[in-house]
């Protein structure tokens, strides 16, 4: 497991009634995922099944190639030695990366408003785009050295003015953009600061809204 991996964490419940976070790892190779000994993945978790879609989902007509080098950027984040996580997150929360963890929930789509017209809608943005931002942020920073948030308020609070939205709008324009671009249906942003709305999708890929 040297390369690039998938994370997650669920709760189990003990016989005692308590419960504890299992975190497991595996790693995405060619379209499929991988435990440890490198046997393909037969588990049911959905947190895993919803990333393996969303990755396949981002390689499709070539998508995740970014205007940086002109690269597949998961296949490079596949080769590189770098372990890059993918971690569970709740809905209440962004999706972010720092340190090379990317925080991810497959439930977090967003509407798109225009930049100048705030009320106006441009579609939706599936959650699995959202992930391709941020695999930007992982490929920038491993083969870039390009360095994010490390999760701590010192840090945090220089990276919250002009430095934060010019890396942001970097991957957008960069990652975001051309992905969008080349996806059925994915509503494009042009700047980080555009208004956006949190939906729930039908799924990790859908730019539909759940019960639509």
């Amino acid at each position: 497991m040297d390369n690039f991996n998938l994370s997650f964490e669920h709760q189990q419940r003990r016989k005692n009634g308590k419960t504890k976070i299992v975190h497991n790892r595996v790693q995405f190779k060619e379209g499929k995922l991988f435990d440890k000994e490198g046997n393909e993945y037969q588990g049911n978790n959905k947190f895993l099944s919803d990333a393996l879609v969303s990755l396949i989902y981002l390689k499709q007509n070539d998508a995740d190639k970014n205007n940086v080098d002109n690269k597949s950027t998961i296949d490079e984040l596949v080769k590189t030695k770098e372990k890059i996580f993918i971690n569970q997150r709740d809905f209440a929360k962004n999706d972010d990366y720092g340190a090379k963890n990317i925080f991810w929930n497959p439930k977090a789509a967003f509407e798109v408003f225009d930049l100048k017209d705030k009320n106006k809608s441009l579609g939706v943005q599936s959650a699995a785009l959202q992930l391709g931002h941020e695999l930007g942020h992982a490929y920038m920073n491993v083969f870039y050295g390009v360095q994010d948030l490390k999760f701590d308020k010192k840090t945090y609070g220089k990276e919250t003015g002009t430095t934060l939205n010019d890396r942001e709008n970097f991957i957008v324009q960069n990652f975001e953009v051309p992905m969008a671009r080349r996806l059925p249906g994915e509503a494009i942003r042009v700047n980080y600061d555009q208004r956006r709305e949190p939906i729930t999708p039908k799924g990790p890929t859908s730019t539909e809204k759940e019960n639509q």
